[in-house]
């Protein structure tokens, strides 16, 4: 947990900034929070409970007491995004600028491999069933497939263009790109190693994310303002739902079935009844959000702004 920490401060810091309102808040509906204290404005650190409630406080140092970088680990030029594999204990970081992609030994913070993939990589996704790990190459439209064991490329797929975005389902091995200047899902199965299908969505689709549970998928269009939600098993899309303006990061809480959106350019997060295709509430975070991430075991949300 320490480890996963660690790069996740180290990559907003490095690249975002200093980031003035990092928000936490439970995964529950509006009308379970009526009696949260509102959140700080320019919180600088937050604490998390074992229960569903969250504390945002003020502070002035830059991380809450007990917590602290543990290593600074050099990589590529112009670390873009990265995934944990929490079974080998290996950080895989997307270097856009060299192309490239470093893999971290997360017990001795050392990198051990560096890989060659397309020209821009700029979003990952891990099967951990697999230990495959997939690279969207957004400069020439292609996604890398890396082998976990050998930290060798060993498929190439072509995919629409300017591709921005990539989830997998685990229980299919399928692969979703969201191709943001094509406005369309590319749909790859790993097994058989061919491109199943091409899905068209919203305006500019920039972010993706599956339920593996359902095999549904979210793809949040950044111009259209909408959310795309395309039936993973027939690879159509059920329905498109409106959010506020310019959603830009998805992410899906299995456990419950809602789905998270942050809308950069409204400073709210937009929650999606995964079983009923409805919007459900819009929660107020800070100016811009841009990605978040959520722990299912502690039913809690994080949003970067």
């Amino acid at each position: 947990a320490s480890c996963r920490l660690l790069y996740l401060f180290f990559f907003f810091f490095q690249w975002y900034g200093d980031p003035r309102d990092l928000h936490s808040f439970p995964t529950r509906r509006s009308s379970d929070l009526e009696n949260e204290p509102p959140p700080s404005e320019s919180p600088t650190a937050v604490s998390v409970s074992p229960s569903p409630s969250s504390s945002i406080s003020p502070s002035p140092q830059a991380q809450p007491a007990g917590y602290g970088s543990l290593a600074t680990v050099a990589v590529g030029s112009k670390p873009w995004d990265l995934v944990v594999n929490p079974e080998t204990n290996r950080i895989y970081v997307a270097n856009e600028f060299d192309g490239t992609v470093s893999v971290i030994d997360g017990s001795t913070d050392t990198v051990v491999a560096t890989i060659q993939v397309g020209y821009m990589p700029w979003d990952l996704a891990l099967n951990p069933e697999t230990n495959r790990i997939y690279v969207v190459n957004g400069g020439d439209n292609s996604v890398s497939v890396i082998d976990g064991a050998s930290d060798t490329v060993v498929a190439t797929f072509a995919v629409g263009d300017l591709p921005k975005g990539v989830t997998v389902s685990p229980k299919t091995n399928r692969i979703y790109v969201a191709n943001s200047r094509s406005d369309d899902v590319t749909v790859i199965d790993d097994v058989k190693g061919e491109v199943l299908a091409t899905v068209p969505v919203g305006l500019e689709p920039s972010a993706i994310a599956v339920n593996p549970e359902s095999e549904r998928v979210y793809v949040a269009n950044l111009q259209s303002f909408t959310v795309s939600v395309v039936d993973g098993t027939a690879d159509t899309v059920m329905t498109t739902l409106p959010v506020d303006d310019a959603p830009q990061a998805v992410v899906v809480n299995v456990d419950t079935d809602l789905v998270y959106v942050a809308n950069g350019e409204s400073a709210t997060i937009s929650v999606i009844d995964g079983a009923s295709n409805t919007l459900v509430d819009t929660i107020p975070v800070g100016v811009g959000p841009l990605s978040l991430d959520i722990d299912p075991n502690a039913g809690q949300v994080y949003v970067v702004n």
